[in-house]
Order: structure tokens, then C-alpha cells, then sequence
């Protein structure tokens, strides 16, 4: 699964085989997403459904932030499910739907845990807390950074507590989040975080080259900032990973609310570098402290005010001390800040509220119907390889399979074998050579592909590309 090709051992029997252990840095890393989506894959033999947990981790996000919205009874029934859906659908979980990348997974997880929050400090509740143990268990598992993060946010919440002057709670918190963080840790995240500390003295093990690599695809001219410098170039830029190649910072930047066509094409892409919460996410958040400064004018004792601050304090620390957080996806909860923001503008008085509100409600939306544009076009993708997977069960023949050296795509041999596309892994020389579409991998065959008919999603990409001057 993680591994890796597999590489024939020397000097023994030639069907013996060993882990190619050019790959096994990654086995140092938690990966308690990716066990669950080869536990589906396992059960269906279908490759794509174990990218179903990001749908689930969604949808269970969205239903809980519902449940909130109607607790409160504030809100009319249409702004419940907008504010739902504005809060749970991060670009950055939305462009990582169809993807084995777990970052729009853990979104969705802290977002669970900031509405539990809400939750415990709404009602005393002994169901409240098994929730949060269970969210505890999980997001700890999802990767290195997501432990240092359930950690601050669940030290920040008690110190919340704390504050208040609610022992009681703060106590009955406390030994929750340590006996399922301790079982998470130690039992259920066994492997890596102990095995690691056995192994290697270090928990966190592999993380140096891990930096060094992030390091490698830095922007050049990200490399001599400090991490908050980066942070803002990179949210006051286009989303566009070309933007920071720009020889100036003046050509870098751009005017809050304005896009190109670049930015409308990069929405598919999961890994977006720069501006990865949308084009509009520079306003929103531009629109977000201006709505806090005008409601810190006259309701800055009010107790949602101060609540509302202290989830800021704590989303924003956990930005600001990863040395990376230019980079969207290490830094999934800032999508957070102005969704509090438009919250706050909601329960307080605000100046010209009406105004802001609407603004703030629409460069949020956006950045949401910018990175759904991704959606149609990884549907348009898939259109596109299922066709060509069938052009190859139609030939009827064994193919060549040559996987590239940087990111071979290893998996794409189950899908050859889900369509019983029989193949050899061999370098490719023949006269009709082929990529798989959206891949590296490349495959050869004895006799050209065949016309078939095509899907329409693919006709009409065909078409929208024909119509492109460029």
C-alpha cells in the first residue's frame, strides 16, 4: 500500500521478494485515515472507495455544525444550513475529496472538535464527552502536526474553562481528553509514536527530511522570509503555485477580491502552495477583522465575544508556530477564523452590519463554489481514465506497464487489474506508447488504442478545450 514497488532479493529464489526499502520513511508517519480507507478498499476490491472516508468525515462535520446551529436558536432555518455548509465545506477538504491526502480529512475532524466545544460549554452532557474522546483518538492518528494540534486546542478549551471558573467541568474535560489521548497515543497509535521511540529515540521520526523536502519545493522567494511574512505573501497572492515565481514582491501580490483565469483552472488541484483557501479568502479574512474591531467597539465584554476571541487565539497560534503554514493544507483551521468572524457579526451589534454580514457571507460562499469547481472537473478526469481503461480491456491483449521513477503511481496496477487488463512491468519501446491519464505511468501497446464512443463529460471537455484560444 505505502510501501512501494516490490525489488527481488539476491541471490535467492527469483520469485522471492523484499520491500523496496527506498519507501519506508513513511511507515515512521501516523496514518490511522489511510488504515480505515484500506480496510474499504479491502472489502470492496474497488481502489477509488477508500477515498470514501473524506465523504463521511464531511457529511459527519456538516450534521453535527447543524445540530449547533439549531441548538442556539438564533438563526433562521436557510442560515443554519448556509452557515453549516460555509463552515464545513473548507476548500481545502473539498479539493481533497477524490484524493488519499488526509489534510481535508483532519479539517473536517477539528471542526468536529471546535463544535464540541460549543457543545460542553452549552449543557452539561456525559455523551459530550465520549465524543470528544473518540474525536481525540482519531485526530491524534491523522499525522504528526494533528497531534500537536488536538493538544493546543484541547489546553486552550481548558484553560477556557479554567478562566470561567468551571472546575468542575475543566476536571471531568481534563481526565477525558487524557485517557482517550493516552489511548490514542499508546495503544491505537502504537505504531508509529512508540515504535518510533523504540526504535529511533524520536516520536517524531522522519520529520527532519520530511522539513528538508518541504524546504526543496519552497518557493524561491518564500526562503529568506520568516514564517509569518510567507503566511501573508501567501494568502495575499493569486492561487496559483507560479505566482511566487514572480521576480518581485510587488508582482506577487494582488487586490483583495480580484481573480484570473488561473485561478479558476487551479481549483482542482488538492496541493495547491499558495492562496490554497480560494482566491476571495484574502477579502473574507480583510472583512473578518474589520467586523471583530467594530464589535470589540461595543461588545467587548459580552461573554460570546470573548469566547468568540479565545477560539480565535487558539486557531491562530496553531497557524503561526508551524514554520510552513504559507501552505494551506498544513494549516487546514485558519478557514475557521472568518467563519467565527461572520458568527460574531450574527449574535452582536454590529455598525453597518447588515452590509458586512452579506460581504462576509459572499466572499466565503466563493472560496466554497471556487473549490467545488474541482469536483466536475476530477468527475471529468475520471470519465477520462475509465475510458481509457476500457480501450485497453477492449484490446484484449497483455500491455507494458513502465512506472517513473518520481511518483510511479504503483497503484495504477489495481486498477489494470479491477478492468482484468493483464500486464508486464517492462520499459516501454515500442511505436504506440501511452500515459495513463493523470499519471506518470506510462504503457505500451502492440496495436493502437480504439475509437470507442466517448462519455459525454469527456465530449464536453473536449469542446470547452477546442473552444480555448490558447
Amino acid at each position: 500500500w505505502c510501501s512501494g514497488p516490490a525489488q527481488q532479493i539476491n541471490g535467492t529464489d527469483s520469485n522471492a521478494e523484499v520491500v523496496n526499502l527506498v519507501y519506508l520513511d513513511i511507515n515512521h508517519f501516523a496514518k490511522g485515515v489511510e488504515i480505515v480507507e484500506a480496510a474499504i478498499y479491502r472489502l470492496t476490491g474497488k481502489i477509488e472507495t477508500g477515498k470514501s472516508v473524506n465523504l463521511m468525515i464531511l457529511i459527519a462535520s456538516f450534521c453535527l455544525c447543524l445540530s449547533f446551529l439549531y441548538k442556539l436558536s438564533h438563526f433562521s432555518t436557510a442560515k443554519k444550513w448556509l452557515i453549516a455548509a460555509l463552515a464545513s465545506f473548507n476548500p481545502v477538504t473539498i479539493a481533497q475529496l477524490s484524493t488519499y491526502c488526509v489534510d481535508g480529512f483532519m479539517a473536517s475532524v477539528f471542526l468536529c472538535l471546535f463544535v464540541l466545544f460549543g457543545f460542553i460549554l452549552m449543557e452539561q452532557n456525559k455523551n459530550y464527552l465520549y465524543l470528544l474522546g473518540l474525536l481525540i483518538m482519531i485526530s491524534v492518528n491523522i499525522k504528526y502536526t494533528s497531534l500537536v494540534y488536538t493538544a493546543l486546542f484541547c489546553a486552550g478549551f481548558l484553560v477556557l474553562l479554567l478562566v470561567r471558573k468551571n472546575r468542575a467541568l475543566c476536571k471531568k474535560v481534563f481526565y477525558a481528553s487524557l485517557i482517550s489521548a493516552s489511548l490514542g497515543v499508546f495503544f491505537i497509535g502504537f505504531h508509529p509514536y512508540v515504535t518510533n521511540l523504540i526504535s529511533t529515540n524520536q516520536v517524531f521520526s522522519g520529520l527532519k527530511e520530511t522539513r528538508n523536502e518541504i524546504y526543496n519545493i519552497t518557493p524561491s522567494l518564500f526562503r529568506d522570509k520568516n514564517r509569518f511574512e510567507k503566511l501573508f505573501i501567501s494568502l495575499a497572492t493569486h492561487s496559483d503555485d507560479q505566482a511566487a515565481e514572480k521576480e518581485s514582491l510587488k508582482e506577487t501580490l494582488k487586490v483583495p477580491f480580484s481573480i484570473n483565469k488561473q485561478e479558476l483552472l487551479n481549483a482542482n488541484e488538492p496541493e495547491l502552495k499558495l492562496a490554497g483557501f480560494g482566491p476571495f479568502f484574502s477579502g473574507a479574512l480583510l472583512l473578518s477583522f474589520i467586523i471583530l474591531f467594530l464589535i470589540a467597539g461595543g461588545s467587548s465584554k459580552e461573554m460570546i465575544f470573548k469566547n468568540g476571541l479565545v477560539a480565535l487565539a487558539i486557531i491562530l497560534l496553531s497557524v503561526f508556530i508551524i514554520p510552513d503554514s504559507w501552505w494551506a493544507r498544513f494549516v487546514p483551521q485558519l478557514w475557521l477564523v472568518p467563519v467565527i468572524a461572520l458568527l460574531l457579526a450574527e449574535f452582536l451589534p454590529l455598525p453597518r452590519g447588515r452590509i458586512l454580514r452579506v460581504l462576509l457571507y459572499a466572499a466565503i460562499g466563493m472560496n466554497v463554489v471556487w473549490a467545488s469547481l474541482g469536483i466536475f472537473y476530477n468527475i471529468i478526469v475520471s470519465s477520462h481514465i475509465q475510458y481509457q481503461l476500457t480501450q485497453l480491456k477492449t484490446l484484449s491483449q497483455p500491455i507494458s506497464v513502465e512506472y517513473c521513477a518520481y511518483r510511479p503511481f504503483k497503484s495504477n496496477h489495481l486498477r489494470f487489474d479491477e478492468y482484468n487488463i493483464h500486464y508486464i512491468e517492462k520499459k516501454t519501446e515500442g511505436k504506440y506508447i501511452y500515459n495513463v491519464i493523470h499519471s506518470n505511468t506510462k504503457f505500451e501497446t502492440t496495436e493502437r488504442l480504439p475509437d470507442l464512443p466517448k462519455p459525454w463529460l469527456m465530449m464536453l471537455n473536449e469542446k470547452i478545450k477546442g473552444g480555448d484560444p490558447e
